[in-house]
């Protein structure tokens, strides 16, 4: 199911995600995001690190090369 919720810009160009988009998308402080913005429309997404198992595939793979 998708939220649609509403927020708004504060005077310091800050926007607060609602509670119940950081609880479904399991937000916690200190996230980053990618923003991209044309006109009238905005999208934010996560940076996500790639996890311990990722990174050491990764890392094999680039080892590979060298």
């Amino acid at each position: 199911m998708k939220l649609l919720e509403v927020t708004r810009l504060s005077s310091k160009g800050q926007v607060v995600l609602p509670q119940a988009i950081r609880d479904k998308l399991h937000l916690i402080k200190g996230e980053k995001f990618l923003i991209l913005g044309e006109k009238d429309t905005i999208i934010m997404k996560r940076i996500e690190m790639p996890s311990l198992i990722k990174a050491k595939k990764l890392l094999q793979l680039s080892q590979a090369y060298a």
